[in-house]
C-alpha cells in the first residue's frame, strides 16, 4: 500500500570530501605521506604516477665478471636492495637498466634464469619498458613486491662499454661499442647511434679482392659484404664459383682453384659458404647459396684462393676445357682496327711518326689532375676492363686521388671518340720496386674506379693487349712497339699532342751495361735494354 505522504528521490552519486588528504579518482582517500611511496594506494595506481623525481631511486649490477655486467639490485623508498624478476624482461628493459645504471649505450644482453645468481628478495615482476624511459620508475609494473617468481628468475644484464677492438665475430659501432655480426642490417638499432643500420653499410655493392698472393691475380678471396672485409669458405667452390670471382675482378679468362687456405687464413667473417654458380653469373650475389651471414661451420684454414689466367681473352677453362666467353662484347685482345707501318725512328718514345688513330687501342693515359681539367703525366697499357699496366714511378708522388686514367685518346687536344678517363681504385706496386738500383722492377698495375659497377667499355679505339706467357722468351733483335705522347726529338723539347709509336729492337744488355749507357751497376735483372742507337756529329 503507498504511503502518500513521502517522497523518494534516486541517489545518483556520492561525494568524500579529502581534507589534507590525497583522494583517487574511485574517490577513496588516504594521508598524503602514502603519496609516492612504491605502493599502490589508488585502484588505478594514480597515486605512484610521476613519482620517478621524488625518490631516491639507485640501481646497481652485482656479481657479474666485469663493472658492466651482473645481477640487477634496486633500492627504492623505504625498501632495502632487491632484485627483479625476468618474467618478460628483455633488451628494452635491459637499456634502461643500463642507462640508469651509468652505462649510456645501453644493454648488450639481457640475462635470465639467475646466471648471476639470486638475492634475497624481488622487488619488482612483470617489468614493461617502451625503452625510451629516463628511469626504471618510468616504465610499466606489478605492485612492489607482488611477483610469483622463484630464487632461478633473476634478472641480469650485460651493458654495453666502448671498445678498442672487436672479435671476427662483431662488428664495431661508430658509438665505440660491439655487437654481434648477425645484427648488422637486420632492421633493428643494435648500436646506441643506430650506426648498424646505415645504408652506407647496409646497401653497398658486394666488393671482391685477392689477397696475399703471387701476384695481382691470385691471391685469397676476400668479400666485402655490408662494408665488412671477410673471406669464402671452400666447401664446393669449384671453377664456376672461381670464374665469377675472376670475372668480378676484370680478368675473364680461366680460373685455378685453390683450397685449404694456399694464401694464408684470412680474418673477419666467413660471409660464405656452399655457393653454387653457373660459371656465367656477374656477381656471386646472383648465385644460389645459403644467406649470406657469418658462418660458424668453416674455419679460416678453409678460405678459398684463385688464380685468374691472364694469358688470353679466349682462355680455356681448366675444368671443361672449353673457350670461355668473350669479355666484354666478344672483344679479344691485341686486336687493333688498323696496323702501325712504322718509319725510320729518330729519337726517345722517340720520335716515330704519328700513330693511326686506332692503331694502338690498349694504349692508356696516366693522368695528373688539375683545377679544371687533367693533364697527360706517363703513357700505360691497357690489360683488363679494370686494370691499367704502367711504370712504377709515374704514381708514386701523389695521393692516388690526383692521378686519373684515359683510355681511347688520340689527340690530347680534343675528346676523341670512344674515350673514357676514370679514377684510380688502388696501385699496386711491384714489392722489389727500386730495390737494388733506382728504378729496379719498375712496373704497377693500376685498379680503375668502375662507373656504375662498369670498366672500361671496349670498342674499336679501345681494346687492352694480350699478355705474354710465363715463360716467354725475348731475345736481343726482337723488336718493340712503343707508343705514347712523349718527346719530338733529342733537344726539341717539345711534345706531341698526338699519340706517337715507333718500333724498337731489344739489346743485348751488354750494350746497356756500357759506362756512356747506363753502367753496369745500374742495370739489374728487373731490367730490360731496348731502343736505337744515334750517331753523333
Amino acid at each position: 500500500m503507498e504511503d502518500r505522504n513521502w517522497v523518494y528521490y534516486e541517489r545518483k552519486e556520492t561525494q568524500t570530501f579529502c581534507d589534507e588528504e590525497f583522494r583517487c579518482e574511485s574517490g577513496k582517500c588516504f594521508n598524503e605521506t602514502q603519496r609516492c611511496d612504491g605502493r599502490y594506494d589508488c585502484p588505478d595506481h594514480q597515486d605512484e604516477d610521476g613519482c620517478h623525481e621524488r625518490p631516491n631511486v639507485q640501481i646497481r649490477l652485482v656479481d657479474g665478471d666485469a663493472p658492466n655486467e651482473g645481477r640487477i639490485e634496486i633500492k627504492a623508498f623505504d625498501y632495502d636492495w632487491g632484485g627483479i624478476c625476468d618474467d618478460g624482461f628483455g633488451v628494452t628493459d635491459a637499456n634502461v637498466v643500463c642507462r640508469e645504471a651509468g652505462f649510456p649505450l645501453g644493454a648488450r644482453e639481457a640475462v635470465l634464469h639467475s646466471k648471476f645468481g639470486s638475492g634475497d628478495e624481488i622487488l619488482l615482476d612483470e617489468v614493461n619498458c617502451k625503452g625510451s624511459e629516463s628511469t626504471l620508475l618510468e616504465c610499466k609494473f606489478n605492485p612492489w613486491k607482488e611477483h610469483d617468481c622463484s630464487a632461478k628468475e633473476y634478472a641480469g644484464v650485460i651493458c654495453k662499454v666502448e671498445q678498442a677492438s672487436c672479435s671476427d665475430e662483431e662488428w664495431k659501432c661508430k658509438s665505440g661499442e660491439c655487437i654481434n655480426l648477425e645484427f648488422l642490417c637486420d632492421t633493428t638499432n643494435d648500436c646506441a647511434d643506430g650506426s648498424d643500420e646505415a645504408s652506407s653499410y647496409c646497401n653497398s655493392d658486394v666488393e671482391i679482392r685477392l689477397a696475399d698472393g703471387n701476384n695481382f691475380t691470385s691471391g685469397r678471396v676476400e668479400v666485402k659484404y655490408r662494408g665488412v672485409w671477410g673471406t669464402v669458405c671452400d666447401d664446393d667452390f669449384d671453377p664456376e664459383e672461381g670464374r665469377v670471382i675472376c670475372r668480378m675482378m676484370g680478368f675473364p679468362g680461366g680460373v685455378r682453384i685453390h683450397h685449404d687456405a694456399t694464401f694464408g687464413p684470412g680474418t673477419g667473417p666467413i660471409w660464405i659458404n656452399n655457393i653454387l654458380c653457373n660459371g656465367n653469373e656477374t656477381s656471386l650475389e646472383q648465385c644460389p647459396s645459403p644467406a649470406w651471414g657469418p658462418s660458424y661451420q668453416c674455419k679460416h684454414l678453409e678460405d678459398v684462393g684463385v688464380e685468374c689466367l691472364l694469358n688470353s681473352y679466349q682462355a680455356i677453362d681448366v675444368r671443361s676445357g672449353h673457350d670461355s666467353d668473350d669479355l666484354n662484347n666478344n672483344f679479344q685482345c691485341g686486336v687493333a682496327e688498323v696496323h702501325f707501318k712504322p718509319r725510320q725512328a729518330v729519337a726517345k718514345v722517340a720520335g716515330g711518326v704519328t700513330a693511326v688513330h686506332g692503331s694502338q687501342p690498349w694504349t692508356a693515359s696516366i693522368r695528373v689532375r688539375g683545377n679544371t681539367r687533367s693533364f697527360h703525366w706517363c703513357g700505360a697499357i691497357l690489360i683488363t676492363e679494370k686494370h691499367i699496366l704502367t711504370a712504377a714511378h709515374c704514381v708514386e708522388d701523389y695521393p692516388k686521388d690526383v692521378y686519373a686514367v684515359r683510355v681511347g685518346d688520340w689527340d690530347q687536344d680534343v675528346e676523341d671518340v670512344g674515350e673514357q678517363e676514370f679514377s684510380i681504385q688502388k696501385v699496386n706496386f711491384h714489392p722489389e720496386f727500386n730495390i737494388g738500383a733506382y728504378l729496379n722492377n719498375d712496373i704497377a698495375v693500376v685498379t680503375i674506379k668502375t662507373q656504375g659497377g662498369q670498366g672500361v667499355v671496349f670498342n674499336d679505339k679501345v681494346n687492352p693487349v694480350c699478355l705474354p706467357q710465363a715463360n716467354a722468351m725475348y731475345n736481343p733483335g726482337q723488336e718493340c712497339t712503343i707508343s705514347g705522347w712523349g718527346s719530338l726529338g733529342q733537344s726539341s723539347g717539345g711534345y706531341s699532342r698526338r699519340m706517337q709509336s715507333a718500333n724498337v729492337p731489344i739489346l743485348p744488355t751488354t750494350e746497356c751495361m756500357k759506362k756512356h749507357v747506363y753502367g753496369p751497376e745500374k742495370l739489374t735483372g728487373g731490367m730490360f735494354c731496348a731502343g736505337i742507337k744515334f750517331r753523333h756529329f
